[in-house]
């Protein structure tokens, strides 16, 4: 008996988790990938959150069918007038019984298509954040508190939009000693656990650790560097970089 209870505890419990884990993959992976990282304990307590929302927001219709069916009708009705028989597993036919499961089934996958759904949509952030939709949603719950943003991203692209640079000039010493010169086209975070960094640079000159007073020319190409290889770089404001001169528009991919 003991053994039972506990399978039906585990039971709800996977059917009550499973639609916020499916939440927050789908919102954590719309995300830009130059915040913090998400710990284990904040994605938990982020399922549990979107697992009973969406548990909520179900039954809260569910709720409003039978009320509106009881006002429509103005009868009273319970489970075991609409089945015929006393709710006891033993007693009910198995065809019943199938139907039950397709119902809960059916249950299920609701709720996992409306995680989904709204892992996508919050992920997103549709409609956008300046939009009224978003305005009173603030004023309900509050602004969003502050992230901790990686220095690359701050630095090399938040801070140069903010002066109207879209596309930075950047000197970059490799720890082989080869240099590189050209303009920030893409900056995107690929590890998570090592911070690992790509960087897409245009308009390149290359000096060589061998030869640095004869740079290379890679005017026509993209080069990437990855953050392991770097040992230092830097950023240049100039005129020339400013948005009216840039060569290139940046992508930020997340």
């Amino acid at each position: 008996m003991q053994i039972a209870l506990d399978l039906q505890q585990l039971i709800i419990f996977f059917v009550f988790v499973v639609p916020g884990f499916l939440f927050t993959r789908t919102y954590l992976s719309f995300r830009p990938r130059y915040f913090r990282e998400t710990s284990l304990f904040e994605q938990a307590a982020l399922a549990l959150v979107g697992s009973a929302i969406i548990h909520a927001t179900l039954l809260s219709a569910v709720a409003v069918g039978i009320l509106s069916a009881w006002g429509i009708s103005g009868q009273t009705f319970t489970l075991d007038m609409l089945v015929g028989m006393p709710l006891s597993i033993g007693s009910i036919p198995l065809p019943i019984l199938a139907f039950y499961l397709y119902i809960s089934a059916g249950y299920v996958l609701l709720t996992m298509i409306v995680a989904r759904r709204a892992g996508i949509f919050f992920g997103r952030r549709l409609p956008a954040q300046d939009s009224r939709f978003w305005k009173w949603w603030a004023r309900i719950i509050g602004e969003n508190p502050p992230e901790n943003l990686q220095l690359w991203y701050t630095i090399l692209q938040q801070e140069a939009l903010q002066k109207g640079i879209l596309t930075p000039k950047m000197t970059i010493r490799l720890r082989n000693g080869d240099t590189f010169e050209g303009y920030l086209n893409r900056l995107k975070l690929v590890g998570d656990e090592e911070n690992t960094i790509e960087l897409a640079i245009t308009d390149v000159r290359c000096y060589p650790a061998s030869n640095t007073a004869t740079p290379i020319l890679l005017e026509d190409q993209i080069v990437l560097l990855q953050s392991k290889d770097i040992l230092w770089l830097s950023r240049t404001d100039t005129v020339s970089t400013q948005l009216e001169a840039a060569p290139a528009s940046p992508a930020t991919e997340a």
